[in-house]
């Protein structure tokens, strides 16, 4: 494994815990009642994963939860950026939004910066797919019910909606993350055929 994927994938898991102990320290396990919180933490899991296979230079049989965090992220990013140009305050409700920097790396950069490694250097769509997506949608409804009775619909706009419609909503959500999915299948083979993926990581992917 080249020293650049090593290095790369240290420093994606000393930002996204950074930012998970971040929101921690701040706000306790509450910061949980986000999905996007929910993207961050498997990211974090995932991220440390891949740094330690690096670190010990045996691949490890995690592609599964490298799909599902891919699957995961991809909803966040989406659907947060979706809304936020629609109307901020479907998010925030007059609430002061957080800074810039902290708002663009976890919607966008440690969505991005996983993506990636999934796609190009782990090549977690090589084997094991099925099991990968029934991990997101069990985490997706995991969720779903989390929001409905334990965390009082975190987000604003879910207070306008009936429940028939907060249903819709988390299938909405579900169906963006298996079209995330059948998109990394996709690009997975694009790469492979035009060879990026052999330009950064030349061993045969393992996985479960």
């Amino acid at each position: 494994m080249s020293p650049f994927i090593r290095n790369y994938r240290y420093i994606v898991f000393a930002f996204a815990i950074s930012y998970w102990l971040n929101l921690y320290i701040m706000y306790g396990f509450q910061f949980l009642h986000y999905l996007t919180n929910w993207g961050l933490t498997l990211s974090v899991v995932c991220a440390g994963l891949l740094a330690f296979e690096s670190a010990i230079q045996k691949q490890l049989r995690i592609n599964s939860l490298v799909i599902a965090t891919f699957c995961l992220n991809s909803v966040v990013m989406i659907l947060y950026w979706k809304l936020y140009f629609k109307d901020p305050d479907l998010l925030y409700a007059g609430r002061t939004p957080m800074p810039w920097y902290r708002d663009d790396y976890v919607h966008l950069l440690c969505p991005l910066t996983q993506m990636f490694d999934a796609l190009v250097f782990k090549q977690a769509f090589s084997n094991r797919l099925f099991k990968g997506v029934v991990y997101f949608l069990c985490l997706s409804f995991a969720y779903s019910i989390c929001s409905e009775f334990l965390f009082a619909l975190p987000y604003p706009f879910m207070w306008d909606l009936d429940l028939g419609q907060r249903v819709a909503f988390y299938v909405q959500g579900q169906i963006t993350g298996v079209f995330a999915f059948l998109m990394g299948v996709t690009l997975s083979f694009v790469f492979k055929k035009i060879g990026l993926t052999h330009f950064f990581y030349t061993q045969k992917p393992m996985g479960i």
